[in-house]
């Protein structure tokens, strides 16, 4: 008489190591998810600039378009005006983002294009990091107006 099956032993064994490795895979996981959050974000930040250049060069209102970043408040903001604080509040469109991500331009809080021609009011950078600051993207604005994400 013979038994088939898996001793006791066998199935610790599996179980074990099945374990192991889903335990050792969590963090890559993580990493991974943290790093598309950030690929995300900073092409959102490149399509919001690129649409207020847009609106600008287009002559949407005859008004300049810029964009603010509130750093205090995880987002950005879409606004008509060459500033912020004097803008038409009814054109605001508003973008938020994970408190896990680090947003910081190098102009400031806010950039504007100007109408017909959509050259910015300053250039720089926008940087995008993970809040270890394992992953970086940036953004770069020139003074042509080039809006560029090169890594």
């Amino acid at each position: 008489m013979t038994f088939r099956g898996f001793t006791l032993i066998e199935m610790l064994i599996t179980v074990g190591i099945i374990l192991v490795v889903a335990g050792l895979s969590i963090p890559f996981l993580f990493s991974y998810s943290v790093s598309g959050d950030v690929t995300t974000y900073a092409n959102d930040i490149e399509r919001t600039l690129r649409r207020a250049q847009l609106q600008s060069i287009n002559g949407y209102t005859g008004m300049p378009w810029g964009v603010y970043f509130d750093e205090a408040q995880n987002k950005m903001v879409i606004f008509q005006g060459s500033e912020y604080v004097s803008r038409d509040p009814h054109y605001d469109q508003e973008i938020t983002y994970s408190p896990a991500l680090n947003v910081v331009p190098t102009f400031g809080a806010e950039i504007y294009f100007s109408v017909y021609s959509g050259t910015p009011s300053a250039t720089g950078t926008v940087t995008v990091t993970s809040t270890e600051a394992l992953f970086i993207k940036t953004i770069k604005i020139n003074e042509l107006g080039i809006i560029d994400a090169p890594n």
